[in-house]
């Protein structure tokens, strides 16, 4: 199934994941103290706003590039097959749900299997994940998206973004500010 849905480097590293065991929620996230840190911070996100995946792009000369990612429940290998095609991904600013963030701050999709593969180039794998709403906030170093198996109405963007922002420490581009 989730060959006949994807293509090229997506497809492989997708498939490459269902082979793999993986026994620990913080994916891709190993070694630097930094690295623990986003990972717990996207892990809590997860939780707390019913969320199933969060990923964490950094910000690489102008680019997001897949520095690791949480999973809300572990046992689901398509959500982690979406993860595994994600970090084969790179998103110029203006590209994709992180490089669309990076240029404006924040960006939102209600529902991602509504667009087409040049809009969102990861669908195969999230059409097979059943994941719909994805969003993304600039935040310190990069970029924190998460995606969820609902469709979120709109008026529950400026909540999560809001809420993503304060944990990682900044306020989204467009947010109100009070001034000194």
């Amino acid at each position: 199934l989730l060959q006949h849905c994807m293509t090229g480097k997506c497809a492989n590293a997708a498939t490459e994941y269902l082979h793999l065991a993986k026994d620990d929620a913080q994916l891709f996230f190993t070694g630097a103290a930094r690295c623990s840190e986003v990972a717990m911070k996207l892990e809590s996100i997860c939780q707390e706003c019913d969320l199933s995946i969060g990923l964490f792009w950094e910000d690489r000369y102008g680019a997001c590039r897949l520095a690791g990612g949480v999973l809300r429940d572990l046992g689901d290998v398509k959500l982690g097959a979406f993860l595994a095609a994600s970090s084969v991904c790179s998103f110029e600013p203006l590209s994709g749900i992180p490089g669309r963030a990076l240029a404006n701050g924040t960006d939102w999709i209600s529902d991602v299997q509504s667009l087409d593969m040049t809009s969102f180039p990861r669908l195969g794998p999230a059409t097979v994940a059943g994941l719909h709403t994805g969003f993304a906030v600039a935040v310190p170093g990069g970029v924190a998206e998460f995606l969820s198996k609902q469709i979120l109405g709109e008026d529950s963007k400026e909540q999560l973004c809001s809420r993503i922002a304060e944990v990682f420490g900044s306020c989204p581009f467009g947010a109100q500010q009070d001034s000194l």
